[in-house]
């Protein structure tokens, strides 16, 4: 009942963002807004749309593209 929860900031933790808009995630992944914008239309990327805002989560796509069409981003 008295369990407290770390907030996922600080030391030893990681500072890159979990979320990326796509023009983030572009220059990240070292491609154009524009094959994002395919990727998402294709939904080879995973995304979250929250009205007119796409997010994607950087991890999660980025282990999604090396596995099914071995691409390696900067980012990484």
């Amino acid at each position: 009942m008295g369990e407290k929860i770390a907030p996922d900031t600080g030391p030893g933790r990681n500072s890159e963002p979990e979320f990326d808009r796509k023009k983030q995630f572009a220059r990240r992944a070292s491609v154009s807004p524009r094959c994002v914008d395919n990727w998402l239309h294709d939904r080879r990327i995973p995304f979250l749309r929250i009205n007119r805002t796409v997010l994607i989560p950087w991890r999660e796509a980025l282990e999604k593209l090396k596995r099914d069409y071995q691409i390696n981003a900067r980012g990484d």
